[in-house]
């Protein structure tokens, strides 16, 4: 038995004696198994180790895509973890081509507090913008804040003809909730974009592609109609007014770093990831300067652009010069709570190619 393995021992010797290649052959084979198992693992994302950390990014990517694969091929390098993804580079340029063939989705906010006789004209204007933009699918969604007058009515006869949607609260809920019922609906119809913009008709809607266009180019998630920037079309506000939104401006730039100079407009443009998240989580009573606290908390970028405003067309304003006062002194409270009181998660959407573990984490928390 010893002088079989002997000899069998000696005949491999003498085999690589004779050919020298099969001991170069056989040490890169081995090499390139041991390359391949050494550093590439395929695991789904329920066995891959982080999957804790990738679960709220797994649940975005599957609810905005509908998409159940999610399977990463996961190099094990001691650098840290680094994604191959080819499936989902290919589905996100899919889904990105099919989006540019569909129409966008543009929500017009109209929270409206006894604006019977304004109304009709701004659902006419905004009208009008739909001949100036072909490829915007605009739905204009009135809240109707609990009005004492005849809101009601003229919204049950004239929505249908404008092509809006009507949201009557049952009693007064102030602006916050108003506006915050309108993003709800306008998550609930996925809209790419939600503007907001008064019933009274100081905002005039062939200004809403100002306020849109650059957020649809990318170049802010929150845009915000401004009339004290370089190029905006007159102002339309008291010096007492003027003096309050100054306040707020230096009050915004200390407490958060973010400058914004007409603190008080209610002309503003969100992007899908703001609509989202200011539907969960949207201050309840004038709301303007205690909103860009917490969205600039969540990282969200501002972005200020020119527009023209004017006066109220009829009626009369409901901020008197005492609710005024009483506003600069709540909003400070409030903004300043703003910065310690806890916020609920900001989700993202996956729209392009995902950079790495490490920086989704720091846009997720």
């Amino acid at each position: 038995m010893r002088h079989k393995e002997l000899t069998h021992f000696l005949t491999y010797n003498d085999l690589f004696a004779r050919c020298p290649e099969i001991d170069f052959f056989l040490l890169f084979l081995i090499m390139t198994l041991f390359f391949l198992v050494r550093n590439f693992h395929f695991v789904a994302i329920k066995t891959f180790q982080t999957g804790d950390r990738l679960s709220k990014l797994q649940a975005t990517y599957s609810s905005r895509h509908n998409k159940a694969r999610f399977l990463l091929c996961v190099p094990n390098l001691r650098t840290g973890e680094k994604f191959m993804r080819d499936e989902l580079i290919s589905e996100t340029k899919e889904s990105e081509a099919m989006q540019l063939y569909r129409p966008l989705k543009i929500a017009v906010l109209i929270p409206a507090y006894n604006e019977e006789k304004n109304i009709e004209t701004v659902l006419e204007e905004i009208q009008k913008l739909r001949t100036m933009r072909p490829r915007w699918n605009i739905l204009p969604i009135v809240v109707n804040d609990g009005s004492k007058d005849r809101t009601e009515q003229v919204l049950g006869r004239i929505a249908p003809q404008y092509g809006a949607y009507a949201i009557h609260l049952p009693l007064n809920l102030g602006i916050g909730r108003a506006v915050q019922t309108g993003f709800k609906y306008a998550v609930r119809w996925g809209a790419d974009v939600a503007l907001q913009l008064d019933g009274d008709g100081q905002h005039p809607p062939d200004q809403i592609p100002a306020i849109v266009d650059p957020v649809l180019q990318r170049k802010a998630d929150v845009v915000v109609g401004s009339r004290y920037v370089t190029g905006a079309g007159g102002n339309v506000s008291s010096l007492f007014r003027q003096a309050g939104t100054m306040f707020f401006s230096v009050l915004l730039k200390l407490l958060v770093g973010v400058e914004i100079k007409d603190t008080t407009s209610g002309y503003r443009a969100f992007n899908r990831d703001a609509i989202e998240y200011l539907s969960r989580c949207y201050p309840d009573d004038y709301p303007e300067v205690e909103a860009y606290v917490l969205l600039a908390r969540k990282r969200f970028t501002m972005l200020e652009v020119p527009v023209r405003m004017r006066h109220r067309m009829r009626g009369s304003s409901s901020i008197t010069p005492l609710k005024s006062a009483y506003y600069m002194i709540k909003v400070a409270f409030s903004a300043a709570i703003g910065m310690i009181r806890p916020l609920p998660d900001r989700e993202i959407t996956v729209t392009g190619v995902i950079g790495g573990l490490d920086s989704l984490e720091s846009k997720v928390g």
